[in-house]
């Protein structure tokens, strides 16, 4: 092969090179890097009951991926707001039996099993994808929220924390979402998919 095809033909190589290059560069930034999520706080041990009357707790919750909220069925305040943004999820994961949702009930005196069961059902609920806990004993819902999920618990039932928080298959916490804010949840649904995958 004479000198000047040599040249050329290394040229035509260089060129096609460079333009993979520059493909996998704009291909890159088209595709946003995944967050490392962080591993906030490790979830103890606990055991309420369902809107069925069979225990529940953190047994129940590893394996999958847990969105928490804390909430009362008579809520006229943030509730159905957060509820909606929870059924929101539970039809967006229909197929998924890796996630899970668990309403932990504020107001145990009239939040009772067949409270909890009609809401749920008023909200869509067909099966245990979505369940909804109680615990008699106020106290322990609170100990649960403010030394298990880290929120403050404060007045309630009224004063209950309106964040929706991401637990892990491990039952590790992984992160918290306002759950009256349509981006947070977004970014919720965001970080669930990376989990799952």
């Amino acid at each position: 092969m004479s000198k000047p095809s040599t040249i050329k033909y290394s040229i035509f190589a260089v060129g096609i090179l460079g333009a993979i290059l520059l493909s996998i560069i704009f291909m890159g930034d088209k595709q946003q890097p995944a967050v490392i999520l962080p591993e906030l706080y490790v979830l103890p041990e606990f055991s309420f009951h369902d809107s069925h009357g069979n225990p529940f707790g953190k047994q129940q919750m590893m394996g999958k991926i847990n969105v928490v909220d804390f909430m009362f069925t008579t809520c006229m305040g943030p509730c159905p707001v957060m509820s909606a943004k929870m059924k929101r999820l539970y039809e967006r994961y229909e197929q998924s039996e890796n996630v899970q949702l668990v309403s932990i009930s504020v107001d145990p005196v009239r939040d009772t099993a067949a409270a909890l069961s009609e809401y749920g059902k008023s909200h869509g609920v067909e099966d245990d994808r979505w369940v909804f806990i109680r615990e008699d004993q106020i106290s322990k819902v609170a100990d649960l929220c403010e030394n298990g999920f880290k929120l403050a618990a404060d007045g309630f039932p009224s004063g209950h924390p309106i964040f929706l928080i991401l637990v892990d298959d491990m039952g590790m916490i992984r992160g918290y979402y306002d759950g009256l804010d349509d981006s947070r949840i977004d970014l919720l649904i965001t970080h669930i998919d990376q989990l799952i995958s």
